[in-house]
């Protein structure tokens, strides 16, 4: 028997140009009764590209211009162009993605592991919310724990796990585990009942084909008691500080458009002057006035400056010898003179 697709759909680049090539999956986005927002979003699903970006696309994406009639062929060539299945991409890492997962506890929470560091996408953000610190090595693998909401268990390249627990911690791993002596290749927990946990088994596989498997301490697959709103915390937090660097950012632009549009605005008022003629003495007696006003400023600030000087020399009486030399040669002080403990007059 020949296995053939029951769909097949070719990712392309926004741009037009491009095909897309494919390293990692994530489905089960959920539909209107599991997701986290009660849309359908069963038919959607995130890729990593070999380029390191990260793609959000839909299979049921419509045609520009096609009726969205659910008893017809929604792939019938009907005269309309090729459905865009990609809604949006965005960079992720410089190399390809390792591992896309999902967390257990928030859907619409993803992570992404790639060249030195992870980072957490959430699914109606098209930047990360958080991405961690770089790490002295390469990363090769990543999983969520499923047993603690704010746990993740990361894998490097020299044979190490760094264990994170991002609702105590999210600049340092909490701890490291050394598993092998050649790079880690995947890792898997052993499924089990809720309920009946009462151990926690972890599967490493390393580069030299060997499995390790370990049976994780009580602390690393025991959650605690509100652990979920802890974590639920640091992600709203995360969001708010992605979202207000993006509405400074746009402001920052705005206020640099403004600008921009004022100074061409002076640019051809600058010409409407000079034909007139009228406008230019005018503007250049307003400068002098302004200078000769600035220079008056700071005129009396040297003046109260060099008042305050002369009343601390005075009280600390010190003598021409106790003045640095390029304060003398400042105030033009003489090397002649009494000399000793006599202040400076």
């Amino acid at each position: 028997h020949k296995w053939l697709p029951l769909f097949r759909m070719q990712l392309k680049r926004l741009e037009g140009v491009g095909e897309l090539s494919l390293c990692k999956l994530c489905l089960g986005l959920g539909d209107e009764t599991t997701s986290v927002d009660g849309l359908d979003r069963r038919s959607q699903l995130f890729a990593s590209t070999e380029e390191g970006e990260i793609v959000f696309a839909d299979w049921r994406a419509r045609p520009a211009g096609a009726k969205d009639d659910k008893g017809g062929d929604a792939h019938a060539d009907d005269g309309h162009e090729a459905p865009e299945y990609v809604q949006w991409m965005a960079p992720d890492h410089g190399r390809p993605c390792v591992s896309l997962q999902p967390s257990p506890f928030f859907p619409e929470i993803l992570l992404s592991v790639g060249d030195w560091h992870f980072q957490l996408w959430k699914l109606d953000h098209k930047v990360p919310i958080f991405s961690s610190p770089a790490a002295s090595t390469y990363l090769t693998a990543g999983k969520w724990s499923p047993t603690r909401p704010g746990m993740l268990f990361i894998a490097r390249t020299d044979g190490g796990i760094d264990v994170w627990d991002l609702t105590d911690s999210s600049y340092t791993p909490s701890v490291a585990l050394a598993v092998s002596a050649t790079r880690i290749t995947s890792l898997e927990f052993l499924p089990s009942p809720q309920k009946s946990l009462s151990s926690q088994l972890l599967a490493v596989g390393d580069s030299n084909g060997n499995l390790h498997i370990f049976d994780m301490p009580r602390n690393l697959w025991r959650a605690q008691p509100n652990e979920k709103s802890l974590m639920a915390n640091f992600i709203e937090r995360e969001v708010n500080r992605v979202d207000y660097v993006a509405q400074r950012t746009q402001i920052r632009r705005d206020e640099a458009a403004a600008l921009m549009g004022d100074d061409e605005g002076m640019g051809n008022g600058d010409g409407a002057v000079a034909a007139t003629g009228a406008g230019s003495d005018e503007g250049m007696i307003d400068q002098e006035e302004d200078m000769a006003q600035d220079d008056a400023e700071a005129a009396e600030e040297e003046a109260l400056y060099e008042q305050l000087e002369k009343k601390f020399i005075e009280e600390l009486e010190l003598s021409r010898d106790d003045l640095p030399e390029h304060w003398r040669k400042t105030h033009h002080l003489e090397e002649e003179g009494e000399e000793g403990a006599e202040p400076v007059q």
